[in-house]
């Protein structure tokens, strides 16, 4: 498989509807954070960069503050397929973007009273390196850097 074919099955699962996904981060002393998140908004116009809401006073974004580096894990319902991110995230403050993220993630409003809720924050993560693993056919996953 090309690393064209490999991005691609990627994408296809990134983009299922209403992913469901875990994002990890590092905390203060430098051990590995992980935690369920649902909703991933692409960035428009980049590939392998995405948006998600989160509480704004959240130990994630604390912890992404210090050290930007995270990671973002997908898999298919039945997990045969599993895509693993590895990249940077940082807090969006932008209101444009904002507003997109909460058009776009009506889970959201679940959990917020609004775009403009100080609570409501949005991360965005840019993938530098991904990890495929088809669990149908391969036992190591194919890493392509970005």
């Amino acid at each position: 498989m090309t690393d064209a074919e490999v991005k691609a099955k990627c994408l296809d699962v990134l983009g299922q509807e209403h992913t469901a996904f875990i994002l990890s981060t590092v905390d203060a002393a430098g051990r590995p954070r992980s935690r369920y998140m649902g909703g991933l908004v692409p960035a428009e116009g980049e590939e392998f960069a995405f948006y998600t809401a989160t509480y704004s006073q959240s130990r994630k974004v604390r912890e992404l503050a210090r050290t930007p580096a995270a990671q973002v894990l997908v898999a298919r319902p039945d997990w045969s397929e599993i895509v693993t991110l590895s990249g940077a995230a940082r807090l969006v403050t932008d209101p444009a973007v904002k507003n997109v993220c909460w058009r776009k993630m009506p889970d959201a409003h679940e959990y917020f009273e609004g775009q403009d809720d100080p609570d409501f924050a949005v991360l965005y993560f840019k993938g530098e390196e991904l990890e495929y693993l088809n669990m149908n056919v391969q036992r190591e996953p194919r890493i392509i850097r970005l």
